[in-house]
């Protein structure tokens, strides 16, 4: 039996050819909107047009969406293929394959400049992920009690600074720092990050404890046991797996952070800061080998800490007794 056009081998293709198709439409049908119009523009609208009505007439629906699933796989993997694959070539530049080699991981890790400030903004991304986990933390146990009144404009402020832009609030950061004479360092871009990071940690903790209800809670205090007694037996151990995803996902925000670090961190050699330096220069082979170290270290920290997320989540949820305080 033969195979049909949008065969399992054929979605990705098929995807591709679509995207090209709709590039090659929307670029002719900017001349043509404009009003000059050339013949390399009619030529890509009629072949556009074209590819376009093949894949639509031969490809089914499901096909195009299974290979769209795998063209965003690769775009958004792609280059961290590139990084991984280039951190062991063996030559100095970094865009010509030269060998393999790991010659460059040793240099990576006996360079002091790369070693201090992968060392510097993992300081600060440990700070700023506890200070907005401890932020978000007391303010969900807030919001999840309070009336809609309250909640929603307390709430909302809170929330505000995902949708500020990042350059208004690194300027906000800045102006705030030098009004009452505060030094920059790695405590003001660790105090900067966690302003962003509490909004993002606020959204999981309040998921979680708005997810689970106060029905524990009301039981615990009906059986006297005390506030306290009460959030450390019952409230904090339901929500430690949204306190640890919280934790991991603010920690890798703060320590890819470029735009707060610039304007908070004064002097501070972050590592995004120096990758930033290092881009005026010319970037080293060591980056790559020193980038490539990084991921496998947040990748194994990332998978920790999932096993450990899913075995408190069948912990949390088993009876627990609870003291009087």
């Amino acid at each position: 039996m033969a195979s049909e056009p949008g065969g399992r081998g054929g979605a990705l293709p098929a995807a591709a050819a679509l995207l090209i198709g709709g590039v090659g439409v929307i670029a002719g049908g900017i001349g043509a909107v404009t009003g000059q119009v050339t013949a390399k523009d009619l030529t890509l609208l009629a072949v556009g047009a074209v590819v376009l009505a093949a894949v639509f007439r031969w490809i089914p629906i499901r096909r195009l969406l299974a290979g769209f699933a795998l063209l965003t796989f690769v775009f958004l993997f792609a280059p961290i293929v590139v990084v991984l694959a280039y951190a062991f070539n063996a030559g100095e530049i970094i865009t010509v394959w030269a060998g393999f080699s790991t010659r460059w991981f040793a240099e990576a890790l006996n360079n002091p400049q790369i070693v201090d400030a992968i060392g510097t903004s993992v300081a600060i991304a440990l700070g700023s992920a506890l200070l907005s986990v401890c932020f978000a933390c007391a303010a969900a146990l807030v919001i999840g009690r309070a009336r809609p009144a309250l909640r929603r404009p307390y709430e909302a402020a809170l929330l505000l600074t995902l949708v500020v832009p990042e350059l208004v609030l690194a300027i906000g950061l800045l102006l705030f720092y030098l009004r009452f004479g505060i030094p920059f360092g790695s405590l003001t871009a660790m105090v900067g990050h966690s302003v962003f990071g509490t909004s993002v940690a606020l959204l999981i903790i309040r998921a979680r404890y708005t997810g689970t209800g106060l029905d524990l809670e009301r039981a615990s205090a009906d059986l006297g046991a005390g506030p306290w007694a009460t959030l450390w037996q019952i409230t904090l151990p339901r929500l430690t797996p949204a306190l640890l995803g919280a934790f991991l996902l603010t920690f890798i925000l703060s320590f890819d952070d470029v735009v707060v670090s610039q304007f908070t961190a004064g002097g501070t050699p972050t590592w995004p800061l120096y990758l930033l330096s290092a881009l005026k220069f010319g970037v080293s082979p060591e980056v790559n080998a020193a980038s490539a170290l990084l991921l496998a270290s947040i990748l194994l920290i990332a998978a920790l800490t999932a096993v450990g997320i899913r075995r408190l989540s069948k912990t949390s949820a088993a009876p627990q007794s609870v003291s009087d305080e």
